[in-house]
């Protein structure tokens, strides 16, 4: 009777000891709606924002929040260093961390430029004079300013819609790609994205 006991006793415990390495090996930790002030007291998530949109530069913050208007959730950049991984629920706005372990996590947010351009017309003269037609921007706004930088140019040059650029080309044949970068200014002070972009010489430019 007693060595029935006794294995029986020995069996409970395998099967409990079984159970409990099952648990722990399938067992992750999920974070995500913890404050940011909760996540850096355990020393486990670091918020890294972007200084300036497009710079790649990156400044770590303490906040109880994490960023939503002006940034998006950089995944290529947010790592961990044992091995967890890093998501972004956008129906919570919160940062998952999903670990099986202790882990040390850096969260990266870029910078998102409030006015951007998402198109622009350029064309050429006779004399080589260029001239910006039109220029599209997310919002639309009212701009105030136009910096147009030429291939081969060293500077930005402010100009104005549908006026000539002050930048004289050289000589041009007729087919020729001209590349340009471009920015603008709205009326309330906000500088957009640069614009990089190319358009083809409609005339020949005689030198």
């Amino acid at each position: 009777m007693k060595k029935i006991v006794i294995v029986g006793i020995i069996l409970i415990i395998t099967i409990i000891g079984i159970e409990t390495f099952k648990y722990s090996a399938n067992n992750t930790e999920v974070i995500s709606d913890e404050p940011k002030e909760q996540i850096k007291s355990n020393d486990m998530l670091t918020m890294m924002l972007e200084t300036e949109s497009g710079t790649g530069v990156y400044e770590e913050i303490t906040a109880s929040e994490w960023p939503t208007d002006g940034y998006i959730f950089n995944a290529t950049l947010s790592k961990c260093e044992n091995g967890g991984t890093l998501t972004w629920n956008d129906d919570v706005k919160k940062v998952v961390m999903e670990s099986n372990k202790s882990d040390k996590c850096y969260v990266y947010f870029d910078k998102v430029n409030p006015l951007i351009i998402t198109s622009a017309s350029l064309e050429i003269n006779k004399d080589g004079y260029v001239i910006i037609t039109n220029v599209d921007t997310n919002p639309i706004v009212n701009i105030s300013e136009y910096y147009l930088l030429l291939e081969g140019n060293d500077e930005y040059i402010l100009t104005s819609l549908n006026n000539y650029n002050t930048s004289l080309l050289a000589c041009v044949s007729k087919g020729d790609k001209i590349s340009y970068s471009l920015y603008v200014i709205d009326d309330t002070g906000v500088i957009s994205n640069t614009y990089t972009s190319s358009f083809y010489a409609q005339t020949r430019v005689i030198c």
